[in-house]
């Protein structure tokens, strides 16, 4: 029987290959997911092991909470702690830096790279500095003085920058210009993707950013023989009492390389959802496939079981041969994915979205699952048809038309049918509005609903065929004659082959329709929301949305001819009892006139009261010390402008908006909308018109 599978399918090539494809496909997404996020892992973990090579530990303030959304988890130090550290006998360099975020500035006045743009400010003429400095100087020097700066080869490489060259620079104040007088490297990578980094003198980060007498960091190294455990206790003994604590360089992390590493395997699962739909519907064309190879071959059947062949030796030869289709698809698939993994980069990189390379990796776990998933979908595919196929009796060789007889579940198939589709709906409906329990609970609970209800519905679809083929096929029945009733009863001829071929258009335009409805209705309601909310016309934001800017923007519209009125919005997270929320400063004196606000409790004159009362409480925290928005009304209409970048401060979130009168609804109409960005506290550069 092996031999007949076999030379079956060598009989019907075109076919075979036809049915692959569909594994293939889903195949090639599993393996380019796996070899996509294995080489960008690969790099993210060559990054942390070259920048912290050769620092035994760091010492950081102490937040009160952590902010999983801000870059900076840690709040300044003294830097007069930098000399305490160095007087530590096991200490044999302790040197202080500041990490910050600043953003690039090309001659065009365009924002280089995205997010994360580090500032880092180092003494590098310090004895021992190289050695605990997480950047290696790639060509030029280190900077030493004001207007200096280094910049990562990977950005001068993509904007044609080399040292000596001049670039501005966003940073605690507007645009400067500094002159390149190095290029930096993250160990022994060029760049991390789109992101950039900007090296100074520490004088000049300390000035830049408002941290004069303040280091983010001191980074330490021990003394040649002692151990690093025994150093970072030393040291621990040495800050007791000061709001400090010591940790190596891969739990402090300055540099956020776990959070690469978090979005990473975030694509990898994104991906990998994507080709489980794809397995999912290959999963139905093998089974149609396979169902239509059977019927089509029940004579071939007959005579094997009539020359002596045992149902068991069938169900062998069709289970074979679609393990042997799905053993090639998996194999073609899998090497198929380094292509996908190269397309999927391509695709990223022009989205915006460039991360960190390495050599392509392609591990034996990609081939150990590319190889389980899809052989085991094809075979579960092919088991209900093969299990058919064995219900061929010898007779039918003698009947011409021959069909598989009906199997003994048929009568209760619409029962099952109805209960996955009742299941799934139940599991959705827990997935997506259900309390309690772990968000990935809810995840599976949504999917495993989802592909339940796509089930029952296949299952459904045979019922269904009849009286919407003859719907569907009345006008072609009518107008096209002969040709047309023709096509009508062959689609319900079987109504089950039909069902079945339509299945995998079905998943593919349920799943169209639902992303589609799905994003138009969030865009309403935004939209709804912020029409009600929001009356302003334009709204000022930094290049990325998620960035803060400088107050000193407020100002600068505020003196624009035919401004009316400016009012500055700006949040910070606080923690309440066990939970995190935000909190937003407003300015009660002009706020009512851009934002309306529904009270559930209290009134306007109550938040006026409170925020009047916050105002003149001194904050301890250095991001409330500024607004981070402004919304402006004028007296005319918008003059032409120029915009310039300029910078933002440490602040938390974002929404700038302006009213101007005559052109409200005007700007309205045309998608005018206030959006706010989340809490970063990264330098950037925003368009701030004069």
């Amino acid at each position: 029987m092996r031999r007949v599978a076999l030379k079956g399918l060598a009989w019907r090539k075109v076919r075979g290959v036809l049915t692959a494809l569909a594994i293939v496909l889903g195949v090639a997404m599993v393996s380019g997911a796996f070899v996509l996020t294995d080489t960008m892992k690969k790099a993210a973990d060559n990054l942390e092991a070259g920048s912290y090579a050769g620092i035994d530990g760091i010492v950081t303030g102490t937040a009160s909470f952590r902010d999983d959304n801000s870059w900076q988890k840690t709040p300044s130090i003294s830097q007069a702690l930098v000399g305490k550290v160095r007087r530590v006998p096991q200490v044999g360099t302790a040197v202080g830096t500041v990490l910050d975020q600043a953003k690039l500035v090309n001659a065009k006045g365009e924002v280089i790279g995205s997010p994360p743009n580090y500032a880092f400010g180092i003494d590098a003429a310090q004895a021992g500095a190289d050695r605990v400095n997480p950047l290696t100087l790639d060509a030029g020097r280190w900077a030493a003085r004001d207007g200096e700066v280094a910049i990562d080869a990977g950005t001068a490489r993509r904007e044609h920058l080399d040292v000596g060259d001049s670039l501005g620079v966003v940073a605690g104040g507007p645009v400067r210009q500094f002159t390149i007088v190095g290029l930096v490297r993250y160990g022994n990578v060029d760049s991390l993707g789109a992101a950039t980094v900007a090296a100074f003198d520490l004088s000049t980060a300390q000035a830049a950013f408002d941290k004069r007498g303040e280091v983010d960091q001191v980074s330490l190294e021990s003394r040649t023989g002692v151990a690093p455990a025994a150093t970072r206790a030393a040291v621990t003994r040495a800050l007791a009492g000061t709001p400090t604590k010591v940790e190596t360089a891969d739990e402090a992390d300055p540099f956020d390389f776990k959070g690469l590493k978090s979005f990473v395997e975030f694509i990898k699962v994104f991906l990998l959802a994507f080709a489980g739909i794809a397995l999912f519907v290959g999963a139905f064309i093998i089974f149609n496939t396979f169902s239509i190879t059977v019927a089509q071959r029940t004579r071939e059947f007959a005579l094997l079981r009539t020359i002596g062949a045992s149902r068991r030796q069938v169900l062998r030869s069709v289970v074979l041969e679609a393990f042997v289709i799905g053993l090639a698809a998996t194999a073609a698939g899998a090497a198929l994915g380094v292509l996908i993994a190269k397309l999927l980069n391509a695709v990223m990189k022009t989205v915006g979205i460039d991360l960190p390379q390495a050599g392509t990796v392609f591990a034996l776990r990609t081939v150990l699952v590319s190889l389980l998933v899809g052989v085991v979908v094809t075979l579960v595919a092919g088991i209900i048809p093969a299990v058919r196929a064995t219900r061929v009796p010898p007779v039918a060789v003698l009947r011409e038309g021959a069909t598989v007889p009906k199997s003994r579940v048929s009568p209760a198939t619409p029962l099952i049918a109805l209960g996955a589709v009742a299941g799934g709906f139940a599991l959705l409906v827990f997935g997506m509005f259900g309390h309690g329990g772990a968000a990935f609970v809810h995840v599976l609970a949504s999917a495993a609903g989802t592909l339940a209800m796509f089930v029952g519905v296949a299952l459904l679809a045979p019922r269904l065929v009849r009286p919407i083929a003859w719907a569907v096929g009345a006008p072609a029945a009518r107008f096209a004659g002969a040709p047309g009733r023709l096509a009508r009863d062959n689609a319900t001829r079987n109504p089950g082959r039909t069902a079945v071929t339509a299945s995998a258009l079905m998943i593919g335009l349920a799943l169209v329709t639902f992303v589609t409805v799905l994003a138009q209705g969030i865009r309403s309601s935004w939209g709804s929301t912020v029409r009600k909310q929001v009356s302003a016309d334009y709204i000022l934001t930094t290049s990325t949305g998620w960035d803060s800017f400088s107050p000193a923007a407020a100002a600068t519209i505020a003196r624009s001819s035919g401004v009316e009125a400016v009012s500055s919005v700006r949040s910070a997270p606080v923690k309440v009892g066990d939970s995190q929320t935000a909190v937003s400063g407003l300015d009660t004196t002009t706020v009512g006139r851009f934002f309306h606000f529904t009270w559930v409790k209290g009134s306007d004159s109550r938040r006026t009261t409170i925020c009047a009362s916050a105002t003149s409480s001194p904050s301890r925290q250095r991001t409330a010390r500024s607004p981070t928005s402004s919304c402006v009304a004028s007296t005319s209409r918008p003059v032409s402008t120029r915009c310039s970048p300029t910078s933002r401060s440490r602040t938390a979130r974002t929404r700038r908006c302006s009213r101007i009168r005559g052109t409200r609804w005007r700007s309205w109409r045309r998608g005018k909308a206030c959006r706010a960005s989340r809490s970063r506290r990264r330098s950037t550069a925003i368009p701030t018109c004069r």
